[in-house]
């Protein structure tokens, strides 16, 4: 797995787990 590849899996997880988040407040 390359580098940028490696970014964007983190940035795709971290924009599913922010509508999680709020949705659970």
């Amino acid at each position: 797995v390359g580098q940028p590849e490696l970014i964007a899996l983190e940035k795709s997880l971290k924009a599913a787990m922010v509508p999680a988040g709020t949705a659970r407040e």
